[in-house]
C-alpha cells in the first residue's frame, strides 16, 4: 500500500509503485480517517473508490472521493490517500473486534462484516482470553458460515487471523480501549485478508 499526496498526478503515483505491480493490481484508494465516528461509515459518504485499474481511473477516483468529503464536511482533509490492493474474488467478509468494559474487561466480538455490519447483526461475543476452539465454535455459530457452508479449511484460516487479533488484544489489555478489524476477506482460494483495522489505546 502507499500514502501518497494528492497534489501528485495520477500517473506520478502509478509510477511510484513497485515495478510492475501498477498493471496487475486493482486499486483501492481511500482518504485515510484517523479514528473518528466517521472510520465506521466512510464508504457512506465516498471517501473509498474500488476498481480503480489505471491511472485514469486513479484520477476519477481521487477527484470523486475529494468531491464527496467536501460535500459531507468541508473541513475534512483530502490532501492525502492510502492506496491499496483489493481482494477482488471475496467469498465473505468478517469483522473481529475487541471492546471494553468496566467490571468486566475485553472482549472479543466475532461477525459478519463489511460496511453494512451495525445492520447485519450477526455476530457472537466472548470474554478474553479466549482459544482457538471458542473461536471455532463461535465462528460456526455466524449465519453467514452457515449460508456458505464454510470448509473446515477456510474455518481454520479464519479462526487463525482472529487468534491472532485476540492474543493482541491480551498482550496490550492494560492500554487497549478498542480495536476493530473490518472487513476480514476471505476469498475463493481460501485465504484471509485483514484489510482495515481501528485501535483506540489509552495514553
Amino acid at each position: 500500500m502507499a500514502l501518497s499526496k494528492s497534489e501528485n498526478s495520477a500517473d506520478e503515483l502509478m509510477a511510484g509503485m513497485p515495478a510492475g505491480e501498477s498493471k496487475s493490481w486493482n486499486w483501492h484508494p481511500e482518504i485515510p480517517i484517523q479514528y473518528s465516528p466517521l472510520f465506521s461509515f466512510k464508504h457512506r459518504i465516498g471517501a473509498v473508490r474500488l476498481n480503480v485499474r489505471d491511472a485514469e481511473g486513479l484520477r476519477e477516483a481521487i477527484e470523486a472521493i475529494k468531491s464527496s468529503v467536501a460535500a459531507y464536511d468541508a473541513f475534512l482533509a483530502t490532501d492525502e490517500f492510502l492506496i491499496e490492493r483489493m481482494v477482488e474474488t471475496s467469498r465473505a467478509e468478517f469483522i473481529a473486534g475487541i471492546t471494553h468494559k468496566l467490571g468486566v474487561g475485553h472482549a472479543l466480538v466475532v461477525g459478519h462484516g463489511g460496511t453494512a455490519v451495525e445492520d447485519l447483526k450477526d455476530f457472537v461475543t466472548l470474554l478474553l482470553p479466549v482459544s482457538a476452539i471458542q473461536i471455532t465454535k463461535a465462528v460456526k455459530r455466524l449465519n453467514i458460515c452457515r449460508k456458505l457452508k464454510l470448509s473446515d479449511q477456510e474455518i481454520t484460516s479464519l479462526v487463525k487471523t482472529i487468534a491472532h487479533i485476540a492474543e493482541l488484544a491480551v498482550d496490550h489489555r492494560d492500554r487497549l480501549e478498542e480495536l476493530d478489524v473490518n472487513p476480514i476477506i476471505l476469498d475463493s482460494t481460501g485465504n484471509v485478508t485483514a484489510v482495515d483495522a481501528l485501535v483506540r489505546m489509552a495514553n
